[in-house]
Formats: structure tokens, C-alpha cells, sequence
């Protein structure tokens, strides 16, 4: 009897071992930071200048506009992220913020030590039930020819009953949607164009289009998530080819857009962060968001104007014509294989 025990103890033990290694120890590894020495910016040649106004504060995401130079950011209340984002719990519709807003800066037209920046108006919004919010989390954008820049927003908006009333959130959860504004240069106000709610915008995390309006979402938690990936975050399109970071497992998953629309997994690259949202600058460079410790940003969700948990900027750059690409954290590179040369993606 002893001999038996003994031997499903051994059993067990390695069966722990591998789910470990296999479900938990990325997880662990990036979300405590274990091994991680994490250095002050003073440590790096850049200077940074800090813009504080409580308009730009909890600003979830940000898109360049290229040809009007306008950068605009999806911006809330820090102390309200806590008592309404349905996407990860917080169902308290009493809390919900009712200042987020898409804000926008001209960034060739600085003044003294900042920007002068405005909240874009929204005046045939009618939000949910007629109160004309949106509870915003990741957008993108889409230029033009003709000078107008599509805006597709995460909508984040509560449930209602079937007379239009606000519903039981605690029951019913959440009703996110995406939302299609159109504004243009010197923006001052975006127009809505449409809602788009169907089954499968659950939780979603951003919103990336094409220029034909078609557009791919990251759904990040509940059944709905994008196949296997366990945290799916701030995807991002370029050329054709969609960009999806993981937050649990660090790692980058990229993806060829078929003419039908549908996704094959080109690649995955193991960036060894904790990820966050993800942009492609002109240079076909990408930069992604990410934190050194993960479980450090939960304490901002806490404390939003005291807590500053370390973060970083990653950049992939491709390496033209060989089959593996680098991956910078501020000045130290490494270079991560490739299965397929970058060109015939």
C-alpha cells in the first residue's frame, strides 16, 4: 500500500511539473518579474517630458494620424476603470465615468512644456439609453484620400432591458459594441456613423480596420477569446498582416490576411514581457507597450495617483532578407529565429 502511494505521489508530482511548464511558468516568470532588474529612465540617453491634465488621464490607447499630424488618445476617469470595466468584472454601473473621450493634440504645434489638446464632441451620440457616454478601451484609425479619418472605438456600454432601460449588470454584464466615428483635420467633434453589435463583441480589448471597414477585434477574456491565446491584447494591422500580442504569455503572434478575410498564422516571437497594446510606425517598425512586472499594474487600479508601476517600449524591427527579426528594449537587442524569412509574409 505504502509502494502504491509512493508512486502516485511520484505521478502527481510530475504531472504538476508539467502543467507548470507548460500553462504556468511563463505566466509566473512575467508577472513577478523574476530574474528582471528594472533600470530608471535616467539610465537611457532619451529625454521625456511629462504632460499632466486630468483630461489626459487614463488614456487607454492612442492613433497617429499621419496626414494631419493629429494624435488622438481614448482617454477616462482612473477612479472609475475600477467600478466599470465589464471586460474584467468591475460591473457597477453607478460608478461608470462620465468624462471619457476621444482627445486630441496637433504634435508639430507644441506650446511651452505641453500640447493644447481638446476633447472631441460627439453630437448626434446617443449613447446607451439616450445619456450620450461611451466607456471607451482600445480604438484605431483609418485615412482617407479625401482628408476624413474613420475612428473605431471599443464601446464598453451597459446592458439594457427591452424597454431601454439600464439593466441588472451584475446579470445581464455588459453590452460592448464598436463605434465608427468620422472626423478630419483640426478636429473638434466626430460624427457617429454606426454601432456594430454582435455576439462575438464580448470583451473586446481593440478594434483594428482595414481600409474597406472591415475590422478584426481582440477579444480578451470568456469564451470568446481569439483561439488559444490566453490574454489577447492590442492587436494592429499593417500591409495585410495583423499584429497580436499576449499579455499572459509575452509573446507576439503574427498572422497573413487572406483575400476572404480569414487569418493564417504566419509566426510568434517570444518578446519575454508582459504586453500591452501594439502600433507599426511608417518604417514598418513595431512598437509594443509592455511591463516588466506584471501584477505591478494592478496596484494602479488601487491607487491610480500614487502607484507608477515600471514599464518599457519594446520595438521589432525587421531584419531585411534574413529569416529572424531583432527585438530592442531601449538599447540592449536581442535577436530572436524566425521560422519563415520576414519577406514571405
Amino acid at each position: 500500500m505504502a509502494n502504491l502511494l509512493i508512486k502516485i505521489s511520484i505521478a502527481a508530482i510530475a504531472l504538476l511539473a508539467i502543467l507548470f511548464q507548460i500553462y504556468l511558468k511563463e505566466a509566473i516568470w512575467l508577472g513577478f518579474g523574476i530574474n528582471r532588474t528594472i533600470q530608471p529612465l535616467s539610465s537611457f540617453p532619451y529625454q521625456c517630458r511629462k504632460i499632466v491634465h486630468h483630461r489626459l488621464e487614463a488614456c487607454e490607447d492612442m492613433y497617429l494620424s499621419q496626414s494631419t499630424r493629429q494624435l488622438f488618445l481614448a482617454c477616462s476617469d482612473p477612479i472609475a476603470r475600477k467600478q466599470w470595466q465589464p471586460n474584467v468584472g468591475y460591473r457597477n454601473i453607478s460608478g461608470r465615468s462620465q468624462r471619457d473621450a476621444i482627445v486630441a493634440l496637433d504634435i508639430d504645434k507644441p506650446v511651452d512644456n505641453g500640447f493644447e489638446f481638446r476633447a472631441l464632441r460627439t453630437p448626434v451620440f446617443e449613447g446607451t439609453a439616450g445619456d450620450g457616454l461611451v466607456n471607451l478601451a482600445g480604438f484605431s484609425g483609418a485615412e482617407q484620400a479625401n482628408g476624413v479619418i474613420d475612428l473605431f472605438l471599443v464601446n464598453l456600454r451597459p446592458s439594457v432591458d427591452a424597454d431601454g432601460k439600464l439593466a441588472d449588470q451584475y446579470v445581464h454584464g455588459g453590452n460592448a459594441t464598436i463605434e465608427h466615428f468620422v472626423t478630419g483635420p483640426d478636429a473638434t467633434q466626430m460624427n457617429h456613423i454606426r454601432t456594430y453589435s454582435h455576439a462575438g463583441i464580448l470583451t473586446p480589448n481593440r478594434v483594428a480596420a482595414l481600409d474597406d471597414k472591415t475590422f478584426y477585434i481582440s477579444n480578451d477574456h470568456g469564451p470568446h477569446k481569439f483561439g488559444w491565446l490566453q490574454f489577447p491584447n492590442g492587436l494592429v494591422i499593417e500591409d495585410s498582416i495583423l499584429y497580436l500580442p499576449d499579455s499572459i504569455t509575452g509573446r507576439l503572434y503574427i498572422y497573413r490576411i487572406l483575400p476572404n478575410r480569414d487569418l493564417v498564422k504566419v509566426d510568434e516571437v517570444n518578446l519575454g514581457y508582459g504586453v500591452d497594446n501594439a502600433s507599426v510606425d511608417e518604417n514598418g517598425d513595431i512598437w509594443i507597450a509592455a511591463f516588466p512586472i506584471g501584477v505591478e499594474i494592478f496596484k494602479a487600479y488601487d491607487d491610480p495617483y500614487n502607484a507608477h508601476p515600471p514599464s518599457t517600449v519594446l520595438r521589432v524591427r525587421k531584419v531585411k532578407g534574413e529569416r529572424h527579426f531583432t527585438v530592442y528594449r531601449c538599447l540592449r537587442t536581442k535577436v530572436v529565429d524566425m521560422n519563415y524569412p520576414w519577406s514571405s509574409i
